[in-house]
Parts: structure tokens; C-alpha cells; sequence
């Protein structure tokens, strides 16, 4: 196979639509790429905090919702949770953050919320619970707390 040098003048020439529509696909690749550095470092600032601000958590049972809250005092609140709920729940997850993560999550996963802070399981939110699960925070807020790791269990088999 031969290497052709096409000259300019049999070259198409795109039209100014064309040109146009080349041009916003690019811009579009470069707002999402920036919107992901951006969420990025917002979760790592997040995450950088601690539990100042409270801690977001992801509490869920055997079913398919999964509740997403925050908390400043995350035991006294799991008890309430476990009180008033007629099934037994875990918690999941937890992340730093507080209400700004929380906020955060409901967004991002709004169009899976069952209702208030019930959301249907997706394959985005257990990926999320699964790397939130796996983090030193979350291993410290379960010590210092006495919560036993819910995670992967209490998903139905």
C-alpha cells in the first residue's frame, strides 16, 4: 500500500457547519474533563476534612434502597434509623464531608432516589459504597464508633 499526498485542492472542504459542529464537540470534551478534575479535587478536599462537619453515610439493608444522610453524631442517629426502620439495616459506607457530601450525592444519584434520602441500588451507588467502604475514614468512623463493617453483606443474594 502506497502513501497518497491528497493535494490541497481535492482536499473537501468542510462546510461552516461542519467546522462549527467540530469545534463544540471538542469544547464539550474539555467542560467534562474539567467538571471531573473539578468533582475530583472537590472530593478530595472533602475528604482531606474529616469528620468536623459530620460524616455522610450509606445505610442499607437486604433490600434494594439504600438511605443517604449526614450526621455530626452518626451513632445516635444510626439508632434512631434502626428504631424507626421494621428491617434490620447496616452502615455501608461513610465519607467526610457532612451536608456539602451528602448535597453531593443526592445530585449525583437524583434520578435513582425511591424517596427523601431512600435511593433504589444502582451500579453507580455500589460502586460507591464499595470505595467509600474500603477507605481508611471509613475503618476509623466504624472503630472509633463500634460499628461492625456492613459492607458487601446485607445486599440480597
Amino acid at each position: 500500500m502506497t502513501d497518497e499526498v491528497i493535494a490541497p485542492e481535492k482536499k473537501k472542504r468542510l462546510t461552516f457547519m461542519e467546522r462549527q459542529a467540530a469545534r463544540m464537540a471538542r469544547y464539550e470534551v474539555e467542560i467534562a474533563a474539567r467538571k471531573a478534575a473539578e468533582r475530583a479535587q472537590w472530593i478530595a478536599e472533602m475528604d482531606a476534612m474529616g469528620d468536623r462537619f459530620g460524616v455522610c453515610y450509606f445505610i442499607g439493608w437486604a433490600g434494594d434502597l439504600v438511605k443517604i444522610g449526614y450526621s455530626s453524631a452518626l451513632a445516635q442517629r444510626f439508632g434512631t434509623i434502626c428504631r424507626d426502620t421494621p428491617f434490620k439495616i447496616g452502615l455501608m459506607a461513610t465519607a467526610a464531608g457532612g451536608r456539602d457530601r451528602e448535597r453531593h450525592y443526592h445530585r449525583r444519584f437524583e434520578e435513582h432516589r425511591a424517596f427523601g434520602e431512600w435511593f433504589e441500588r444502582c451500579p453507580e451507588i455500589e460502586a460507591e459504597i464499595e470505595r467509600l467502604a474500603a477507605t481508611a475514614f471509613h475503618a476509623e468512623v466504624c472503630a472509633a464508633r463500634g460499628f461492625v463493617p456492613a459492607y458487601p453483606q446485607g445486599r440480597a443474594a
